[in-house]
């Protein structure tokens, strides 16, 4: 699912945005997110600690173009951030790769890659 640059946010992914974020979060810093302040998550952002707070208590949803830096940050997909819809993660980061899901020029890329590893 590409990434929803026109997507209206609704009620419940409004709600549910903080636990994402919180789940996000956790992937960059270690142990659970829950324990840092709230101007580290700011921090890691590049976000005052007000906007941070209105994000984890569901007050504010981020613009499209923050969702995309927080997924990058944070190697979730932007997608799911946003929306709470389809993996937290590429396949890839997963540790799994369907070649089928790549482009033509991403598969011989891939082919190449693998050629010079096998010699």
């Amino acid at each position: 699912m590409p990434f929803m640059k026109n997507h209206i946010d609704t009620a419940e992914e409004r709600a549910s945005f903080p636990g994402r974020l919180d789940k996000a979060i956790s992937q960059v810093l270690p142990a659970r997110a829950k324990k840092y302040s709230l101007q580290k998550k700011a921090d890691l952002f590049g976000f005052s600690k007000t906007f941070m707070a209105d994000l984890m208590a569901g007050r504010k949803m981020p613009s499209a173009a923050n969702i995309m830096s927080m997924a990058i940050i944070t190697g979730v997909k932007a997608d799911w951030l946003w929306t709470g819809r389809g993996p937290m993660v590429e396949i890839l980061a997963q540790g799994y790769l369907y070649i089928g899901d790549l482009q033509p020029n991403e598969q011989e890329l891939l082919k190449l890659l693998l050629k010079s590893y096998q010699k």
